[in-house]
C-alpha cells in the first residue's frame, strides 16, 4: 500500500509538472499511465522475477551469483531479472500513455 501511494504521488508530480505545457486531459492520462506502470512493475517483480538464495548467508537476493558462483534459483524465471522487469513496466506505461493521446485530442 505504501508503494502504491508512492507510485501515485510520483506519477501525480510528473503530471502536475506537465500541466503548464499540456493542459486538458493529457496530464491525467500521464498520471494514470505512470501509476499503472509502477503497479505492473511491482506485480511482475513479485510474481515472475528471478529470486536466488545466497548460499553463504542464506538470504534471498536478486543477484544470480557472485565471485563466479551461481546461486540456486528459488522462484521466478532466470531470464527475468530486475532490469527486464523495469523495462516491462516502462514499456507498459509508455504504451498506455500513447493510447491516451487520441482521447486527449492529440494525433487526430
Amino acid at each position: 500500500m505504501a508503494g502504491d501511494a508512492g507510485g501515485l504521488s510520483g506519477a501525480g508530480a510528473v503530471a502536475l509538472s506537465a500541466w503548464p505545457f499540456a493542459g486538458g486531459p493529457l496530464p491525467g492520462c500521464a498520471a494514470l499511465a505512470g501509476f499503472l506502470a509502477a503497479f505492473v512493475d511491482s506485480l511482475a517483480g513479485a510474481l515472475f522475477q528471478a529470486r536466488y538464495r545466497d548460499p553463504l548467508t542464506g538470504h534471498e537476493t536478486e543477484r544470480a551469483g557472485a565471485g563466479g558462483v551461481a546461486y540456486p534459483l528459488l522462484r521466478g524465471h532466470r531470464w527475468l531479472d530486475n532490469d527486464r522487469v523495469n523495462l516491462l513496466g516502462t514499456f507498459f506505461g509508455a504504451a498506455l500513455a500513447m493510447a491516451c493521446f487520441p482521447a486527449a485530442g492529440f494525433g487526430s
